[in-house]
């Protein structure tokens, strides 16, 4: 789950900004889950499984990923 929500939109981000930068323009669509917004409960409430916290965390990482990155290329007019 890590090496498919975390990894590959690392990657793919990084791999396609580059010719957007040059272009000076460009749009990413990076899209997590609902799960990046809400708190949800501990585990001693619940039988949540160790796979469930990493897909709330890789969420996460994707929404707070994609928007880090739009400040950092915001002078070069990629819209992520």
């Amino acid at each position: 789950m890590v090496d498919t929500n975390v990894t590959a939109v690392a990657i793919l981000t990084k791999l396609f900004t580059a010719g957007m930068v040059e272009r000076n323009r460009g749009h990413i669509i990076n899209i997590s889950s609902v799960a990046a917004h809400h708190a949800y409960p501990g585990k001693q409430n619940s039988r949540r499984s160790c796979s469930q916290d990493q897909y709330v965390i890789t969420s996460v990482y994707i929404e707070h990923g994609s928007v880090s990155a739009l400040y950092i290329m915001w002078d070069c007019r990629v819209m992520l």
